[in-house]
């Protein structure tokens, strides 16, 4: 009975060892939010990672359709059609 009285008594001041200590740099005032109120995004809605990622995917997208448009330009994208009969 002694121990566990012991183990919890220890177990406590930890737990209020724990939640004594904090971040005080991380503490959010008004002043912080009046100063920068979107701390994360660069643009209207996003942030710097997923506008990265959306110019990678438009580029992406972009140079695959010069191949497409290439091949239409060069008529490669579909048999001709010169006569009316199949060729086999």
């Amino acid at each position: 009975m002694v121990k566990s009285s012991r183990y919890m008594l220890a177990l406590g001041v930890l737990a209020l060892g724990f939640m004594s200590v904090g971040c005080e740099s991380d503490k959010i005032t008004a002043a912080s939010v009046r100063a920068n109120p979107s701390p994360d995004l660069e643009s209207v809605a996003l942030n710097r990672e997923q506008m990265d990622n959306r110019s990678a995917r438009a580029m992406d997208t972009t140079m695959r359709q010069v191949w497409d448009d290439f091949d239409a330009i060069m008529f490669l994208d579909k048999p001709m059609r010169l006569t009316k009969y199949p060729i086999r």
